[in-house]
């Protein structure tokens, strides 16, 4: 593994410049009636943050449940096809990208 910084995917980096949500509150801030919260939270948005929270909320609970002993197989599937979903959205590092 290299210490170097994430690298992001030019992909990932466009659908997030090109989300709606992110050009319209960047049209808003530009003509003086936005703000710079609004601009970050389109950004977050767009990049998914927010589903990224809830899916590790959701395997936070998965694991804790585990860790006492309870068995939940539709709970862990769950949580392991919202993880995989979000990864395939996601940007990749450059060791993922050695690795493939």
């Amino acid at each position: 593994m290299t210490n170097a910084p994430l690298a992001l995917d030019l992909a990932f980096l466009d659908r997030v410049a090109q989300d709606e949500a992110f050009q319209t509150a960047c049209l808003r801030y530009a003509h003086a009636n936005g703000s710079s919260h609004a601009i970050a939270f389109a950004v977050l948005t767009a990049a998914g943050a927010f589903r990224t929270r809830l899916a590790l909320q959701g395997a936070v609970h998965a694991l804790r449940s585990y860790e006492f002993g309870n068995a939940a197989p539709g709970l862990a599937r769950d949580v392991a096809d919202t993880a995989e979903a979000l990864l395939a959205m996601a940007p990749s590092t450059p060791c993922e990208k050695e690795h493939r």
